[in-house]
């Protein structure tokens, strides 16, 4: 199975997490709110420290984040997504905003 990470474990990101899990693929997350990080590790994801650590360990990687700035932050930013990417790996920001 895929290995997908969630940057942003929010209303939206704790959905895409949990289906992902149901549907028996690994999922890596991150969040600025340790407790979202918690409750996704409750069932069964890993935590990254970084939004670049869940792209060093995931294949494709998904942000559900609240503004044009957080999302800029954690792609564009230090320790963001492109920071731990590599050529080929597929970036879906997926956020409401």
């Amino acid at each position: 199975m895929t290995t997908v990470g969630i940057v942003g474990l929010g209303l939206l990101g704790n959905a895409i997490a949990s289906r992902l899990l149901a549907a028996g693929h690994q999922v890596v997350g991150y969040d600025v709110l340790p407790d979202k990080v918690a409750a996704m590790n409750a069932r069964g994801a890993k935590s990254a420290a970084s939004p670049a650590d869940v792209a060093r360990a995931s294949e494709i990687v998904c942000t559900v984040l609240p503004s044009l700035v957080t999302v800029e932050e954690a792609i564009l930013g230090r320790g963001g997504v492109l920071e731990g990417s590599r050529p080929g790996q597929v970036v879906v920001q997926m956020s409401t905003i």
